[in-house]
C-alpha cells in the first residue's frame, strides 16, 4: 500500500476596530492512494500456492478537498456577534483498474443524491 497525504492552510486576521475583525482562510486536503490486496490459493493440482484473480484487487484514490471561510465578528455594547460564509469544493477519483475501471462516482456532480444517501455514492457502470 502506498499512501501520500498533504495538508495546507491559509488563515488570515484583519482587526477593523476595537472589536470588529474579519477572519478569511483556506484549507486544502490532498490524498492519494494505491493499494494493492493481493489474494492466494493452494492449487493442489500443481502443488503450489498462486494468485486468486477473482479476490484479489489493485484500488487507486485520488482525492482534493478545497475549503474556504469568511468571518466578520463584531460588538455592539455587551453584544458579541459573528457573521460567516464557507463552502468546499471536493474531486473524487476512484479507480480498480483490475475491474476496468467499474467504480464511477458521483462526487462531483451537484445533483448527485450522494450528500444525502450512502448507498448512492458509487454507482456501478
Amino acid at each position: 500500500q502506498i499512501e501520500h497525504n498533504q495538508q495546507a492552510t491559509l488563515d488570515f486576521v484583519n482587526p477593523l476596530g476595537e472589536d470588529a475583525k474579519l477572519e478569511l482562510g483556506y484549507a486544502g486536503s490532498f490524498i492519494q492512494q494505491d493499494i494493492d490486496f493481493t489474494t492466494e490459493n493452494y492449487n493442489p493440482t500443481i502443488g503450489r500456492v498462486i494468485k486468486n484473480p477473482l479476490t484479489s484487487n489493485r484500488f487507486k484514490l485520488n482525492q482534493k478537498v478545497h475549503a474556504v471561510y469568511g468571518t466578520y465578528s463584531n460588538a455592539i455594547g455587551e453584544l458579541e456577534y459573528s457573521l460567516g460564509l464557507s463552502g468546499k469544493s471536493m474531486h473524487i477519483d476512484p479507480l480498480s483498474p483490475v475491474y476496468h475501471d467499474l467504480v464511477s462516482p458521483n462526487f462531483n456532480d451537484p445533483s448527485s443524491p450522494c450528500l444525502n444517501d450512502p448507498q448512492e455514492v458509487f454507482k456501478f457502470k
